[in-house]
């Protein structure tokens, strides 16, 4: 008879004779496993047609010594405590005691909750139980459910096992969850899905939760910060305690939710619906609920336009209700002025727009109107988008409070060049030179398989350059076949993003060119004429019409311009432009090109299927 221990078949009993006979045997430790099994097998290993065994009442017993047993818990975060129970299970025993400690999970000691060690005493009887009892700290923090543990650390008596752990999970309770029939008085709170943080809202819902100011002559104002729900599943917005009517708003994720206020004559409340079906579900919403003070609200729009505009022109309108004071049977509207200012963003003051303040003056009538222009500075780079903001500094009124929290976004658009034609970029006069590098992501030429890539690419100078030089510029080019641009890529380790970026389109395939100062990336390497240069990180499309046509694109190059005394004096010309050809019937007609009558110029092109070209 052999016995499994886990790893290996172990002999524990031989039977020698034919007959009946019984085999009893004490398993050793090293021979409990949870995978224990036993077999039956002849001295040659074999069996022969003549052997036969008939096996009755196997039977495994185990006899274990005192076990502590703690059990799990979960609280809400002003339940101020958390009491666990231990146990001892298993066999009597003489008295003995156990330490413990609590320890750290996602909740920490001081935060969330207070850091506790003991020792609890047992009588050795078993079935007895003690109690340990964890304080809980409350906090403003929305968070997500937060975990500690308690465990032993130490027994009295060495047969005692003390391996369990108990784990405490501590419930976030300043979340506002969609609750169904529930009515909540706030002005300040954040306001979730049925999931909660962290976690999905449940199939089948169908949930109302009316949320009202607790401070008068307030209204709910709603800011989405985030909202994912599953097809056919939908959030209705209404105005005041019902959800009755035209709601003012139904949300999925093909109408996101961004600010809701209450409606004007809806006593400050918003009611919320939400239903969702029996498919698949979502992450759901997190939003925050504020108070605003009743009164004209003033509302500015967004707008984009292009770095030619002249001047960027914001409107500004006067919302929600009139200001002024009834008099006799009429309404008498009195002016207020709001003040206004432009922040950067990505876009800069005095290089990108001029910086622009002043006051506005509304004549108090709902839905007066006033505008903000902000001129635009055209520097003629091409560039990705870039915005600033207008922002409300403060409001002047006589008659109520004034709401001037909203802000506009002004975006200027890409400057991306099509199809566009070879330019004069930088200039290089003195003692220059320069040396270049490059490589393709296409694996194999148009007589192979056109449409296999690479993911990235390494080469070397094809010059050095001179120990006694200084790296001036160092230019990076790439290019690549894609409906979507890819203005990021990684130079050298480094995440390296487009200065410039160029378009054109062969039909229906669009390709891309993209031009960055890396420059000093490049004066950061101990030794350019040596160093392997590495590329990747750029997205190409190979598949569809780039592949059936052979159009896949995909490649760089590296151009670094240098400065050395023991050079003799040049003049350089750096143009950059992005075209593209099509069979090849097609040609470029490049033209007022001179070179002085020394050795030829330099002419160079980035690597790839359709390169990009620029010439030195």
């Amino acid at each position: 008879m052999q016995l499994w221990n886990g790893s290996t078949w172990q002999t524990v009993s031989t039977l020698n004779n034919d007959g009946i006979g019984s085999i009893s045997y004490n398993l050793t430790t090293s021979q409990i496993s949870a995978s224990s099994s036993i077999r039956f097998i002849t001295g040659s290993g074999d069996w022969d047609g003549s052997d036969y065994f008939y096996i009755d009442n196997v039977q495994f017993t185990a006899t274990f010594g005192p076990i502590m047993t703690i059990n799990d818990v979960s609280v809400n975060e002003n339940a101020g405590t958390a009491s666990f129970t231990v146990t001892h299970t298993g066999s009597n025993a003489s008295a003995f005691t156990v330490n413990y400690t609590s320890n750290n999970g996602t909740a920490t000691a001081g935060s969330d909750y207070t850091a506790k060690t003991g020792t609890l005493s047992f009588t050795g009887t078993s079935g007895v139980t003690r109690t340990i009892t964890i304080n809980i700290l409350d906090d403003t923090v929305v968070e997500d459910l937060e975990i500690f543990t308690v465990s032993f650390t130490g027994k009295s008596l060495s047969t005692v096992d003390i391996t369990d752990i108990g784990t405490g999970t501590i419930l976030d309770n300043d979340a506002l969850i969609i609750t169904n029939g529930a009515t909540t008085n706030t002005c300040n709170a954040v306001f979730f899905d049925s999931g909660s943080v962290g976690g999905n809202y449940g199939n089948n819902e169908s949930r109302v939760h009316t949320i009202c100011p607790d401070t008068s002559n307030n209204y709910i104002s709603v800011d989405f910060t985030s909202f994912d729900v599953a097809v056919g599943d939908i959030l209705y917005v209404y105005g005041g305690t019902t959800a009755t009517g035209t709601p003012i708003g139904v949300y999925d994720n093909n109408n996101i939710p961004t600010s809701i206020d209450s409606p004007y004559g809806a006593g400050g409340c918003l009611t919320f619906r939400f239903t969702s079906n029996g498919s698949t579900t979502g992450t759901g919403w997190q939003a925050a609920i504020k108070c605003v003070l009743e009164g004209p609200k003033i509302v500015i729009n967004d707008i984009s336009f292009d770095e030619t505009v002249g001047n960027a022109v914001f409107t500004v309108t006067q919302t929600r209700v009139r200001h002024g004071y009834s008099f006799l049977f009429s309404f008498i509207h009195v002016p207020f002025t709001v003040n206004f200012e432009t922040v950067n963003g990505s876009a800069l003051a005095g290089s990108d727009y001029t910086a622009t303040a002043g006051t506005l003056t509304f004549n108090g009538q709902l839905g007066n109107v006033q505008t903000i222009s902000v001129p635009i500075i055209n520097d003629g780079i091409p560039e990705t988008a870039e915005d600033f903001t207008i922002r409300f500094t403060g409001a002047t009124a006589s008659y109520g409070t004034i709401n001037y929290s909203d802000t506009g976004t002004g975006t200027i658009n890409t400057q991306i060049l099509a199809n566009d034609p070879l330019t004069l970029f930088q200039e290089f006069d003195g003692y220059f030179d320069y040396s270049t590098t490059g490589g393709t992501l296409r694996t194999q030429s148009n007589s192979g398989n056109a449409c296999l890539i690479t993911n990235s690419s390494s080469n070397t100078l094809i010059s050095p350059i001179p120990a006694t030089a200084t790296v001036e510029r160092a230019y990076l080019y790439w290019a690549h076949s894609n409906s979507v641009r890819d203005p990021d890529v990684i130079f050298e380790g480094q995440n390296v993003s487009a200065n410039y970026l160029y378009q054109t389109t062969l039909t229906n395939r669009n390709f891309y060119g993209y031009v960055s100062d890396v420059t000093n990336i490049v004066k950061g390497i101990p030794n350019p004429s040596t160093n392997t240069y590495d590329f990747s990180g750029l997205n190409i499309d190979n598949t569809g019409n780039y592949c059936s046509t052979a159009t896949v694109l995909g490649g760089w190059t590296l151009i670094v311009f240098y400065e050395d005394p023991s050079l003799p004096a040049v003049n350089i010309n750096l143009y950059q432009g992005f075209d593209g050809l099509s069979n090849a019937g097609t040609s470029f007609t490049l033209d007022s090109f001179y070179a002085i009558a020394v050795l030829g110029p330099k002419p160079h092109f980035c690597p790839g299927r359709r390169p990009q070209f620029g010439w030195i």
